[in-house]
């Protein structure tokens, strides 16, 4: 049976946060294009023209993006909701993920009060890498 509502009041086409994973980055990365590589790849010949190119600006693990949600799962063992939706990236790309668990690490997804509360809690005089807060909306 499939869930309609999490118990965190998320539904299909709700947006939520998803914290991308060391995964997701190289999936990412892996998968675009320098614009100054296009012309070159047309050049000689190696890019079909009028291919669609994935581009965009370079993320990083532990980044926080709006995932727009898709599908939600069945409840896990410890009560949390899984979901599958796409994550907008900076670019003209986007980065299916699916049955992401709920939570702040990475690869999990999240509401934006829950990042801003523990961007409160954190002590800005001595910044943590790993608790890189950077939210960004497209």
């Amino acid at each position: 049976m499939q869930i309609l509502k999490t118990k965190e009041g998320i539904e299909v086409g709700s947006r939520v946060l998803y914290c991308l994973s060391a995964q997701d980055v190289e999936a990412v990365h892996r998968r675009r294009v320098e614009p100054g590589d296009i012309h070159a790849r047309i050049e000689a010949g190696n890019w079909p023209i009028g291919a669609q190119a994935h581009t965009g600006e370079r993320v990083t693990e532990g980044q926080y993006l709006p995932l727009d949600v898709v599908y939600l799962g069945p409840e896990e063992k410890n009560g949390s909701t899984w979901i599958s939706g796409r994550v907008l990236l900076p670019g003209n790309d986007i980065l299916w993920v699916g049955n992401v668990s709920y939570g702040s690490d990475a690869g999990q997804w999240t509401t934006v009060p829950e990042i801003l509360a523990k961007a409160e809690s954190l002590d800005s005089d001595t910044p943590k890498e790993e608790e890189n807060l950077e939210i960004q909306f497209d």
